[in-house]
């Protein structure tokens, strides 16, 4: 699922990129989140990345230049697991 991120929420690419100084976060970390992607995965249930707008580019850019946007990508990861749960339950009947 693909929401909007609350107000104070930071982007968790620049989080990690830049870190923090003692007790706060490095002033390049603090960039404002633009959406919140939850993992519905049976790995990842409900665990939640945000992203900035450049790093939600990023993460929507593929090597060879082509655009996978983010919903397209939560989309075929439904997908695969209908049809890995669909597989499983065909095996055990």
């Amino acid at each position: 699922m693909i929401t909007k991120a609350p107000v104070g929420r930071y982007c968790d690419y620049c989080k990690a990129q830049w870190g923090r100084l003692k007790d706060d976060w490095h002033p390049k970390a603090k960039v404002q989140a633009v959406i919140i992607c939850i993992s519905e995965t049976h790995l990842g249930k409900q665990n939640e990345r945000a992203y900035c707008e450049t790093h939600r580019a990023d993460i929507s850019t593929m090597a060879d230049g082509s655009v996978w946007p983010l919903v397209d990508q939560m989309e075929t990861g439904r997908k695969l697991m209908q049809a890995k749960a669909a597989e499983r339950a065909a095996q055990n009947v």
